[in-house]
């Protein structure tokens, strides 16, 4: 393995670590039924983008660490020449999540 492999398995390795810790952080930081409704702003992100960014920092993470292993190893993966598309699903999907928040936000939900 050489050094970028294994910088992808650290990066990797943090990401999902990153993901689990979010994951984590939401449903202890939960302080009840309040908390399930979105505030509309970037720093306090609700409990289902919190979640959100977790499940995408794992996806990512599992994904860079796929491509730095021996392709026999993990026989699911996106090809490295479609890491694009590994980017747009995560950060699609968590600018989903954000632009719901706001959205529910203004409307007082």
């Amino acid at each position: 393995m050489t050094a970028a492999d294994w910088a992808l398995l650290a990066v990797g390795a943090g990401l999902v670590v990153v993901g689990l810790a979010s994951l984590r952080w939401g449903r202890m930081h939960a302080r009840g039924p309040e908390e399930a409704t979105p505030r509309p702003t970037l720093l306090s992100p609700s409990v289902p983008t919190r979640f959100v960014v977790g499940l995408a920092a794992m996806f990512a993470g599992y994904h860079l660490m796929a491509w730095a292993l021996p392709p026999a190893w993990m026989a699911l993966r996106v090809p490295m020449g479609r890491a694009w598309i590994v980017a747009l699903v995560s950060a699609g999907s968590i600018g989903c999540s954000i632009a719901i928040d706001l959205v529910e936000g203004r409307r007082g939900a």
